[in-house]
């Protein structure tokens, strides 16, 4: 027998519903300092791969609008005698309330002292961070400082 004829096409479906809003994709990012400069008992800040005397000589600017520091950890170099002290994370405000640690004299090593802790510091819009890092006698050989940021994108043009 013949083919009889095609049939009409049928109505189209209902649209989908929208899909979730993705992830930002900045997710979480390491800014570290580091200074091979003596650091004794009035301690320094340590930024931008070298240390001064006030947050604001030596703090980088976090690329980020907003977002939240999560954690961080500090190592100091005690030279050939053990040495212990304090580190602390700084923003535009002042010290974070739970960005600080101690340093222990002979941690890991001999030669080393390490802190570090989790904290939840949240950062202000173009905030800049830096570390303060101080001997409780004598004088570290020189230190480095790393912190986690969980960060969002930057929104809009960098106002001055």
């Amino acid at each position: 027998g013949a083919t009889g004829p095609e049939g009409a096409t049928g109505a189209e479906g209902a649209t989908g519903a929208e899909g979730a809003t993705g992830s930002d994709g900045i997710g979480e990012n390491l800014l570290c300092f580091a200074t091979d400069q003596t650091i004794g008992t009035s301690g320094k800040w340590m930024g931008l791969g070298q240390q001064g005397g006030t947050h604001d000589e030596v703090s980088v600017i976090t690329p980020f609008e907003t977002g939240v520091v999560t954690q961080f950890i500090v190592k100091a170099d005690q030279g050939n005698n053990a040495r212990s002290g304090i580190a602390e994370v700084w923003h535009d405000l002042g010290a974070f309330s739970d960005g600080s640690c101690v340093l222990q004299a002979g941690v890991p090593n001999e030669n080393k002292s390490v802190c570090g802790d989790s904290m939840n510091g949240a950062l202000i819009p173009f905030d800049s961070l830096s570390i303060f890092i101080k001997a409780d006698s004598g004088s570290f050989v020189g230190a480095t400082g790393c912190v986690l940021i969980d960060g969002e994108p930057l929104d809009g043009p960098v106002v001055p």
